[in-house]
């Protein structure tokens, strides 16, 4: 795993204790290992007005697991920091989608394209896009230079989008991390973050989705730019 860690850092050029990111994965890791955790399949399997698991993920106890297994390693590492908001995203290759699989804290969006359009305006398109983590401190300076546009993205003061990616680079999708304040983002707390992206790796990767099973195309839900 030392040897993984140190690869994620040095691709996304990032200056962090290697020993500390080791520790985050490792209780990340324990945590979605925990065979007694239980959670209620309504919020394992989450469903809005537009967006709903089921009409993208195949609803199997494989699956099931999986999302348990993500579900509960967010939880545990938003204990640990504070976050505003935190979202596991999926990446649908065959609909160009942002999936949102897991979720603590305010409301973000459940689905979100990832194309170039939306890679202006949600930082979390942009890392699914290009594999690369994107961290603004200060996100009204971001919008105020032009380096991120969209008047939502003024709910927060800074954000954090890791990819969730293989050693091969591909990626599979985004750990997605809103602040209340400026400050919160530090390095300490990105050492949990990329912790908990090489832990999530695994399960968000295995989660079986319905184009795969039967080559069926769920259509793109509305969103917001």
């Amino acid at each position: 795993m030392s040897e993984i860690i140190k690869d994620y850092l040095q691709t996304q050029g990032l200056r962090l204790n290697a020993d500390d990111v080791a520790v985050a994965y490792a209780t990340a890791r324990a945590v979605m290992s925990a065979e007694r955790a239980v959670v209620e399949h309504g919020v394992l399997w989450r469903g809005g007005a537009t967006v709903r698991l089921v009409d993208y993920l195949v609803e199997n106890k494989e699956n099931t697991e999986h999302l348990k297994q993500i579900f509960i390693a967010l939880d545990a590492s938003c204990e640990r920091q504070r976050v505003q908001s935190a979202a596991v995203y999926r990446l649908l290759p065959e609909q160009g989608l942002l999936l949102c699989v897991a979720q603590q804290g305010k409301p973000l969006e459940p689905a979100l394209p990832a194309d170039e359009a939306h890679a202006q305006t949600h930082l979390a398109a942009r890392t699914a896009q290009t594999g690369w983590l994107n961290r603004a401190g200060d996100t009204a300076r971001w919008l105020d230079n032009g380096s991120l546009n969209g008047a939502h993205n003024r709910r927060s003061a800074a954000q954090t989008c890791l990819p969730l990616c293989a050693t091969d680079g591909r990626v599979w999708g985004v750990l997605h991390i809103e602040y209340a304040r400026t400050g919160d983002d530090g390095d300490h707390a990105l050492c949990t973050w990329v912790g908990l992206a090489l832990a999530l790796h695994g399960a968000v990767s295995a989660l079986q989705t319905c184009a795969e099973l039967s080559g069926t195309i769920a259509p793109l839900p509305a969103t917001r730019t």
